[in-house]
Formats: C-alpha cells, structure tokens, sequence
C-alpha cells in the first residue's frame, strides 16, 4: 500500500483520512512503506506512525531475552538464549516474555539460566514437520 507505484486504494485512503473521526483508530501493517508516498505523507500529518522493528532471530532478539531475564535479576549468555529461542520460537513475543517469567520463577534464587533449567520447564514449540 505504501508503495511508490501507483495504487488505487492508497489514493482513495489518503483522501478519506481527513474525513475520519478523532474517535476512530486505523491501524495499517506493512512490512516496509516508502515514506516518500503522499498516503505515508497524509497519514504523518493528521495521525501517528509508530514503526516497530522485528526483533528477528538473531542478536537484537537474545538482547531482548537478556534484558527482559535482567528485570527478574536473571542473566542468560547468548548461546543459552539462542537456545530459548530454537526451543520456544521467537515468532511470537507474548509466548517467550510467558517462557521467560517462568524460566524465572523456576530457578528461583540461580543468578544465571542455563539449557538444563529449558529443557525442564519450557514447553518446546511445535513444528508444522512434527505433524
């Protein structure tokens, strides 16, 4: 929708914008939009635009892990956290911060979450080749 081409929709969205009441929220989800187009342009003047990155599977997604085992004055290396992620999945945030806040209560006064603590208390995610 956000795209330089010309589309249909995004022209008649942009101009509806303005008619829509300060009641009404419109939630638009694109993986990418070029910031440049006259929707992205309409809705940055009448609205807010909140970008949210996708944390991946790599390194911003264990900082995240390490951070959030940090509110509970828990630690976990990288390689334990890359772990977590291929036992629980990273697809779904609510599901790990659920997987982590056990982790957390499980080891109780244990500064550091290791694989063993995983494996006994996470439930592993399934797989659509696990069917």
């Amino acid at each position: 929708m956000f795209e330089k081409k010309k589309s249909t929709l995004a022209t008649e969205l942009s101009e509806v914008l303005g008619k829509i009441p300060d009641t009404t929220y419109v939630i638009i989800v694109e993986q990418s939009c070029d910031k440049r187009t006259k929707l992205y342009k309409a809705i940055k003047k009448i609205g807010t635009i909140c970008e949210f990155a996708y944390l991946g599977e790599g390194g911003e997604l264990i900082k995240y892990i390490a951070r959030s085992l940090g509110q509970f004055d828990k630690k976990i290396d990288s390689r334990t956290a890359s772990y977590l992620i291929n036992h629980v999945g990273g697809d779904q945030l609510t599901l790990l911060n659920n997987e982590i806040e056990k982790l957390a209560n499980y080891v109780g006064t244990k500064e550091v979450i290791e694989v063993d603590d995983i494996n006994e208390i996470c439930q592993k995610k399934c797989r659509e080749q696990d069917f």
